[in-house]
């Protein structure tokens, strides 16, 4: 078997132009053996040649990853199949170069935009922006797409534009954007910051998730830019018509961060200081989070990397504007206490938090108070030994979770937090709570879940890594917005990441939020992260404009669709949880708590049409019989006892 080493970049996708059986002209092939491809054995050393040189060892080129998908194109209305094609991820410096392939054998032509959809993004202030991130799986990072910022002549101020651009041979930007009908393969290059690890995945809404995308350097490749390879077809004057290899497959480069640049914007603008324009480039690479609820007490958990979060509810654990833990409150704790199984040293830091009523003096007693209180509890129900220190302190109102300005917002604000470094190896507590009865339809797979929005279909669960990926069909029905069928709505608000009004966390209206999966006592939403602001745009002003209150505005973003399809007979959704310790899961749209009458409780339930689906599998999913349980772990601790 051989592999190839690539000069330039080849698309790995269906037969154009000249097949390989055809001949082509002289000059085309000599281009070929000097600039194309050339054929190495899959297992080369560095050794010498017969002159005793040393000779350097070749770096053979990885292939992207592709794969084929179905969806539905509401400008053509057709279901169409398409192969994406991503990667090799492409580093030089701080930077990489992700290429990204759509090709179909549709006979009718369709825009890239209707298949992998492009918004604006308020908070960013950035005009079509795909979603497209970067996953790192190692270091559980999520990367955006680079922004760069340059001043428009007619409109007078900086516009902030993603780095990405397409290229092909198409003769008009409409023409380089279509996918089918009788063109090439549409190549889209796109630039984030260099990942850590050998391998990532590409995220790409609705498409899906692409898997083990390789990184590798452009130095180690020696991959040619769009100018070198521009200039070698340049200089043996054929045209774009006979720019394709043996195979039929239309020959790229792999463009530099400065040409993605200048594909962005008018040559002329970037011409008078091409570094001006380099150096407002922002990239942002966040730390993954789960967050998690549980479904029988108020205690909820956020884990990081390595850090995790209880978060109980002041509300339960002390009466109004009092430090006296209530009768209630060992119901929470004990259940806290239960998040803690398999600590094993670390600091453990009580943290209180207060809404922002009374002043700050006031509210930095109380938390502190507060803080204190549940640590002597604590104490008592638990040993805190343990722990290698634990501290308790108050921040007041100056960290909250959600909008103070709304009585749901300082009910979230006001809590009591537990930050502990979790322990290496997972230890699942098994719980005997029985899941909650639905308020709207429940439904065991393959059946549909049939709301007012739509007909809710799971195509497929399946683990990745440490993530469970899901698709969801949504068929329309007639005259209803069928991204409500995958939202969490209630009086008019659309409630956002970890069940918070998406006001508090960004105005995004067409994305997944709330569809979690229940499992072992508790409810996990989407993987999620905060998301930075960018310098000089829409979000930084918005946080500007909280400097008269209290506290700062964060987003939170979750790894799901962003860009809900508005049209169209159907659509697609990708969701993207923590991967669990079982081979089946429930997935839930689950209803905002909220406060009111019972009359008015069911017709906000009318309106949302919650749904459930039990029993979906997972594939590929060896997790479950790798996890210990308590029970487990005790029983390793007898038998080293027994050992020794």
């Amino acid at each position: 078997m051989k592999a190839k080493k690539y000069f330039i970049l080849l698309s790995a996708l269906a037969l154009f132009g000249c097949s390989g059986e055809e001949s082509q002209p002289e000059e085309i092939e000599n281009i070929q053996e000097d600039i194309v491809v050339n054929e190495a054995n899959e297992e080369t050393e560095q050794g010498s040649n017969e002159e005793g040189q040393e000779t350097v060892e070749e770096i053979v080129m990885p292939d992207p990853v592709q794969y084929e998908v179905t969806t539905y194109i509401d400008e053509i209305e057709e279901e169409v199949t398409i192969t994406v094609e991503a990667g090799p991820v492409f580093v030089e410096d701080d930077h990489a170069i992700l290429p990204i392939v759509l090709d179909s054998d549709n006979e009718t032509a369709f825009r890239f935009n209707r298949a992998l959809p492009e918004e604006m993004v308020f908070y960013d202030n950035t005009n079509n922006q795909f979603d497209i991130r970067l996953v790192d799986p190692v270091e559980r990072t999520v990367s955006h797409m680079g922004i760069f910022s340059w001043e428009h002549d007619t409109y007078n101020d900086d516009l902030f534009t993603p780095l990405s651009t397409f290229i092909s041979e198409g003769g008009s930007t409409k023409d380089r954007r279509l996918v089918g009908g009788e063109g090439y393969a549409v190549h889209l290059f796109t630039v984030f910051d260099a990942p850590q690890s050998n391998d990532v995945h590409v995220f790409l809404g609705r498409l899906g998730l692409v898997e083990n995308v390789p990184v590798v350097t452009r130095e180690e490749t020696t991959i040619s830019t769009l100018a070198e390879v521009s200039a070698e077809f340049d200089d043996e004057e054929i045209g774009p018509e006979e720019r394709v290899d043996s195979k039929g497959h239309f020959i790229y480069g792999v463009p530099t961060l400065l040409e993605v640049v200048q594909q962005t914007v008018s040559s002329s603008a970037v011409a008078e200081d091409p570094e001006e324009h380099l150096e407002s480039i922002q990239f942002r690479t966040m730390p993954l989070e789960v967050y998690s609820e549980s479904l029988e007490s108020s205690v909820s958990r956020v884990d990081e990397i390595e850090h995790s979060t209880i978060i109980l509810s002041s509300d339960v654990l002390f009466d109004f504007d009092d430090s006296t833990l209530t009768e209630e409150a060992d119901t929470e704790l004990e259940a806290a206490i239960a998040e803690l199984e398999g600590v094993d040293g670390g600091e453990l830091q009580i943290v209180g938090h207060t809404d922002n009523e009374h002043t700050e003096e006031y509210n930095q007693e109380l938390s502190e108070d507060r803080a204190e209180a549940v640590h002597n509890r604590l104490n008592e129900l638990m040993s805190l030994e343990l722990f290698d220190e634990v501290t308790t302190r108050g921040d007041s109102f100056r960290e909250p979770i959600a909008d103070n300005d709304n009585a749901e917002g300082r009910a979230r604000n006001r809590r009591v937090e537990l930050h502990f470094t979790p322990p290496t190896e997972p230890i699942v507590v098994e719980s005997e709570t029985e899941i909650p009865e639905t308020e709207g339809v429940e439904v065991t797979y393959p059946e549909h879940a049939d709301t007012q929005y739509g007909s809710v279909e799971i195509e497929s669960v399946k683990r990745v890594d440490d993530l469970f990926v899901g698709r969801i069909k949504v068929n329309r029905k007639d005259g209803m917005i069928d991204r409500e069928a995958l939202q969490q709505r209630m009086d008019g608000e659309v409630y956002g990441a970890r069940g918070m009004t998406q006001g508090d966390h960004g105005y995004e209206t067409r994305r997944v939020d709330g569809v979690t999966l229940l499992h072992n006592g508790r409810r996990y939403y989407p993987i999620d992260y905060y998301v930075e602001t960018l310098e000089g745009t829409e979000g930084e002003s918005f946080e500007e404009r909280q400097e008269g209150r209290e506290e700062e505005r964060e987003y939170i973003l979750p790894l799901s669709d962003r860009f809900l399809a508005d049209s169209g007979e159907y659509f697609y959704a990708t969701v993207v949880w923590p991967a669990l310790a079982t081979d089946s899961v429930i997935i839930d749209l689950e209803f905002p708590e909220m406060s009111g009458d019972e009359e008015r409780r069911a017709d906000q339930v009318e309106r949302l049409a919650p749904w459930r689906i039990l029993d979906v599998p997972v594939e590929g999913n060896d997790y479950a019989g790798s996890v210990d349980t308590a029970e487990d772990s005790e029983e390793d601790e007898v038998d080293e006892e027994n050992d020794e």
